[in-house]
């Protein structure tokens, strides 16, 4: 979770202009009903090309992950600590993913 919040700063701060300071510990509640909520909606997916009704059905077993999944979200949609940076310099982007680059490569070559 860290790591791909690391990853998307910069891009969720150029498109939505915000960021959550919260967000790790909810993305860390939430993460567990993930692979749940992919398998079973793939699984309708494909019950629904071969039968649409049935693959409807089988996507009400995703229901309460994805209830549990809002609800926590909504939760701690009230909490303060929201980071607003408009306008953010391209430079600064490339800057960031340099750092975040560099790092990665120091790491591996320390290994």
């Amino acid at each position: 979770t860290l790591t791909a919040q690391a990853m998307v700063l910069p891009i969720l701060l150029v498109n939505f202009g915000s960021y959550s300071l919260v967000s790790v510990p909810v993305n860390a509640i939430v993460l567990w009903t993930v692979p749940f909520i992919m398998i079973v909606g793939g699984f309708a997916a494909i019950l629904g090309l071969i039968m649409e009704p049935v693959g409807q059905i089988a996507t009400y077993f995703a229901m309460p992950f994805l209830v549990y999944f809002v609800e926590v979200v909504e939760a701690f949609a009230i909490f303060p600590g929201q980071l607003n940076i408009q306008g953010i310099p391209v430079l600064f982007i490339l800057g960031y993913y340099l750092i975040v680059f560099s790092l990665i490569l120091y790491i591996r070559r320390r290994r």
